[in-house]
């Protein structure tokens, strides 16, 4: 058996359908490669495969394998957990060669770094004057409300942090589906609190209370809110721990504690673009989808138009651009057949940290966090509605944006809620 796992794992050469190595090494974690399998094994079937890498050789790259999700979503079907492994290689190994190298090898499906993952960043607004959520009305929000809030829906935010204990966030969050899903925190059950954390605005825009007299009001605030946090630290930024396998833990674990609609807060600096470049990301994601669980996930904040690859097929999520308060497209978002609807991008007023304050929130993380919201009053409608007949719903009721800069249409919440009420 062993020697028909290795040849079979040494194989013959052939060229991974994958993305090339042009990335950007600083947005990527330090001598580690995520690889997934062509087919699936345990911790013998890695330990076979560190022989034929060569791991016996003291000139080897590669120090370690193990699996990256070892005792984790194990019983998942959709998602191929037993696939995947991280790599850890010497300190200061040329690792675009050697991505490049294990291309080559057919017993592997897929060789990428591990991403350094980024927030859909914050963006100055102009006027700090303009009304309050004034969203709400152009999106048809209000219009909406005389249908659903979003009762019986949970809307999952996988980011680096919240403020659970905000006075318009605390009785919002369900307490037992939040979960961090940082592995170098002590205690994976608590989230930070009382921090500076971008899950707290998204958060406030999605299901702020209502009618509680206290600054504004989420979009679907009769949802409950899941703080799904992949990083324990207010500057996610500067730590090791916003990386790819982390946020597919976070996706796969917000569908597993229940979840309705699951919004991923992250863009990829790496390779400026979204988080769908990431394989074991996409695979988090199709297998959300797959579920039944309508998935948003911001197009980015890099005017960039977006490659999707010609042989990846359709994860089934909502991808997210950024208009203006003029209902133009943003010129910081990216743009591309792929992007399906868009929300507003700039002086978007939500929950900020504290007790007393409100921050003017945007880019294409405001977008998504309003889409997200729209789309759980959509799921409340109706619950029996896929995944991508959301997506549809959301695409075609929605209001064409004038100019050249593709980034789907805006939405209107109204119209969506109602045509989920009749299909």
């Amino acid at each position: 058996m062993r020697a028909l796992i290795l040849a079979f794992l040494l194989g013959i050469l052939a060229v991974i359908p994958a993305l090339g190595t042009d990335f950007d090494e600083r947005f990527v974690q330090a001598d580690t490669l995520v690889i997934k399998t062509t087919f699936p094994m345990g911790a013998e079937g890695a330990r076979h495969l560190l022989d034929s890498f060569g791991f016996n050789d003291e000139l080897s790259v590669i120090t370690s394998i193990r699996p990256a999700f070892e005792g984790v979503f194990a019983d998942d079907s959709d998602f191929p957990a037993d696939q995947y492994f991280t790599v850890r290689l010497k300190p200061g190994s040329a690792m675009k060669d050697t991505i490049a190298n294990l291309r080559t090898l057919s017993s592997l499906a897929s060789v990428q770094p591990d991403y350094y993952l980024s927030d859909p960043d914050l963006l100055t607004p102009n006027d700090p004057q303009l009304p309050k959520q004034w969203y709400l009305d152009r999106l048809k929000v209000r219009e909406a409300w005389e249908y659903t809030k979003g009762e019986g829906v949970y809307v999952a935010d996988v980011e680096s942090g919240f403020d659970t204990e905000h006075p318009d966030l605390k009785n919002q969050f369900d307490r037992g589906k939040t979960y961090d899903y940082d592995p170098d925190t002590d205690d994976t059950a608590k989230v930070n609190d009382n921090k500076m954390s971008h899950g707290t605005p998204v958060c406030g825009i999605i299901g702020a209370e209502a009618d509680n007299n206290l600054f504004g009001v989420g979009i679907a605030h009769q949802a409950k809110l899941i703080g799904s946090q992949m990083a324990n630290s207010m500057a996610a930024h500067s730590t090791d721990s916003v990386w790819t396998v982390n946020a597919a833990k976070a996706i796969l674990g917000s569908v597993a504690r229940g979840a309705s609609v699951v919004l991923i807060e992250k863009q990829l600096p790496s390779t400026s673009s979204s988080v769908e470049r990431s394989k074991v990301i996409y695979e988090a994601i199709k297998a959300a989808v797959s579920k039944g669980v309508p998935v948003v996930v911001p197009a980015g904040n890099f005017a960039n138009e977006l490659e999707v690859e010609a042989s990846q097929e359709d994860s089934g999520s909502i991808f997210v651009g950024a208009t203006t308060t003029d209902d133009k497209a943003a010129y910081f978002s990216d743009h591309g057949e792929r992007v399906d609807v868009a929300a507003p991008g700039e002086s978007v007023y939500s929950t900020q940290e504290g007790d007393n304050e409100t921050l003017s929130f945007g880019g294409t993380s405001s977008a998504s966090a309003i889409t997200a919201g729209v789309t759980a009053l959509v799921k409340a409608a109706n619950p029996k509605l896929s995944p991508k007949e959301i997506r549809n719903i959301l695409k075609e009721t929605g209001t064409p944006i004038e100019g050249s800069k593709k980034i789907g249409t805006l939405l209107n919440a109204r119209d969506a809620v109602k045509r989920a009420l009749d299909s």
